[in-house]
């Protein structure tokens, strides 16, 4: 069994690395939005990641930006879910669409999954972004189209 624990000197390389990875997350998605003509990006501090409207018809959406390593993906996934859920509830409105930004790719059935709670996926590699799945798809030619 591994009960190897990493340092309190590792832990917070760690978490160094993830918060840094996590804002070239939202950094490459807000200079796409801003690309294709996103209106109204904001983030609000200790709470939503970032939200923006579409050109096409000024529907907001709500993003949450997770970083993935080894195993995690699922873990991240279920945490995005509930914090966008909070988000629209307490910040949004019912109209509020939904998106979880990943830096790594998630299985079909972890994408499916969370489609059936209306929750769209994007990928951020090198700073490209795309959509997973048929909503992020949605969601990326939506911006492609503006």
């Amino acid at each position: 069994m591994g009960t190897d624990r990493a340092s309190p000197e590792e832990t917070l390389v760690l978490r160094e690395k993830a918060t840094r990875a996590h804002h070239a997350l939202l950094v490459s998605l807000k200079k796409h939005l801003e690309l294709h003509g996103w209106t109204e990006i904001e983030e609000i501090p200790a709470a939503v990641d970032l939200w923006a409207r579409r050109p096409r018809d000024h529907k907001r959406v709500i993003f949450e930006a997770k970083t993935l390593g080894g195993a995690n993906g699922n873990h991240q996934s279920r945490i995005a879910l509930a914090q966008l859920l909070e988000y629209r509830f307490f910040f949004g409105t019912p109209e509020d669409e939904l998106c979880l930004v990943v830096d790594a790719i998630l299985d079909d059935a972890r994408v499916r999954f969370l489609e059936s709670a209306q929750v769209a996926v994007l990928h951020v590699e090198r700073g490209s972004v795309r959509g997973v799945g048929r909503l992020g798809g949605v969601l990326i030619e939506s911006s492609a189209n503006a």
